[in-house]
């Protein structure tokens, strides 16, 4: 069973931080099932405003970070994070145009490190996918 953690207000349900070079960052984190890429209410709900701040003139750049446990063989584990990244990817795509100079995208194995993210709250080894919006602070 997926745990979700719920509040109402936009700016608590996502985590705002102040990063370098003058950007404010935006992370969400989405929860799957064991052996799941796919995406249930909440989620949907979540990804429609990470897609709404894709509009806003301060948004930048946009990551999303897929990842998997270690309970299955090292290629479906790979590939079920590649899923999962698509899973984000595909239904953020439906409801907003991205532009591709302004995303990246990657998903990892149990055996990838992800030193290369730069990214300190990877959630490395779990069922997830991370999602960082990076809008200009200084317009």
């Amino acid at each position: 069973m997926k745990m979700t953690f719920k509040l109402t207000n936009l700016f608590f349900i996502l985590f705002i931080s102040m990063s370098f070079y003058g950007q404010n960052t935006i992370e969400k984190t989405i929860h799957f099932d064991k052996n799941s890429y796919k995406l249930d209410n909440i989620d949907l709900i979540e990804i429609s405003k990470i897609a709404k701040l894709l509009d806003s003139p301060d948004f930048s750049f946009l990551k999303i970070f897929a990842y998997s446990t270690i309970s299955g063989t090292e290629n479906y584990n790979f590939e079920l994070s590649k899923k999962r990244a698509f899973s984000v990817f595909n239904e953020i795509e439906k409801l907003n145009s991205i532009d591709k100079s302004k995303f990246y995208m990657t998903w990892i194995g149990e055996s990838d490190d992800t030193y290369d993210l730069h990214y300190n709250d990877a959630h490395s080894q779990q069922s997830c996918v991370d999602i960082i919006v990076y809008l200009e602070s200084n317009k």
